[in-house]
């Protein structure tokens, strides 16, 4: 293989064809995908994914992708699973009330956690932290409560400017995103390397944000929403990764835009304002 490489470098700086033998050029092919179809029971109203186990919801249920019946509730809005692997979350709406429930992943009715409506805010949006420690709890107060998943105790709280209806961490445990989903805003994904942030909005354009300055370097029209909505969603990674996680001590600055709020470690300002 290294002298694979040897030979094609030399051979790009001569300007000279390149001819391989038939073994290397197997080698040197992209690997291909491999595409499963999966036939579901119920119509989805949201996916939530772990390595390549997919679950989804559809109005009372939470279904596996072999249409396994894991739970039923009043109506599930939201689900998220722990990038551990151990166990899932999701948000149970009932009448004027909403109750995050958590629940083992493996063992089926296995409730190990829970945080209702208080007097003080209704849960609206939640998600874990990268690393699994932590379960983000969006309040109707504009405020982010932060759970230790371990006993799903709250450790913290911080405020935005808002109530957001979705929460994003990105991979690298680095940003947390409250955003509020409507007409105009569809929705929003980080890149692999949490160095893009993308927005789409209604009208089929997306921007793209450098997330060190939070400014648009890319815009692109005419993109079906609906096509691309499903496939840009939230990414787990691995509890072992060296990713530092945003803990609930870290010194943040929030910033508000249009139905989006940006928390980061640092102290500067943040804009991500889509465009309209």
């Amino acid at each position: 293989m290294k002298h694979f490489y040897y030979y094609m470098g030399l051979a790009c700086l001569l300007g000279c064809p390149l001819q391989l033998s038939a073994q290397e050029t197997e080698k040197a092919e992209a690997p291909r995908t491999h595409e499963v179809n999966v036939k579901l029971d119920k119509t989805p109203d949201g996916f939530a994914n772990h390595y390549s186990a997919f679950y989804y919801y559809s109005g009372k249920e939470i279904l596996n992708m072999r249409n396994y019946l894991m739970k039923t509730a009043d109506k599930v809005t939201s689900l998220y699973i722990n990038p551990a692997g151990g166990s899932y979350a999701f948000i149970d709406s009932r009448k004027e009330k909403n109750t995050v429930m958590v629940y083992r992943l493996l063992e089926k009715d296995w409730q190990i956690g829970k945080v209702g409506t208080t007097k003080q805010y209704k849960p609206t949006a939640i998600c874990y932290s990268p690393d699994a420690r932590f379960l983000y709890v969006m309040g109707s107060d504009s405020r982010v409560h932060v759970f230790a998943t371990r006993k799903t105790q709250e450790v913290n709280s911080f405020a935005i400017n808002g109530v957001g209806t979705r929460l994003d961490a990105s991979a690298n445990g680095y940003f947390l995103v409250a955003s509020s989903l409507n007409a105009e805003l569809r929705d929003l994904a980080f890149s692999s390397n949490c160095k893009l942030m993308a927005v789409l909005t209604a009208d089929g354009s997306c921007d793209i944000y450098d997330t060190k300055t939070f400014e648009v370097t890319k815009h692109y029209d005419a993109m079906d929403w609906r096509a691309n909505a499903s496939s840009t969603r939230r990414t787990n990674t691995s509890p072992s990764s060296r990713a530092t996680s945003a803990s609930p001590s870290s010194t943040c600055s929030t910033t508000r835009t249009d139905n989006i709020w940006t928390r980061r470690r640092l102290a500067s300002t943040i804009s991500t304002t889509p465009r309209r």
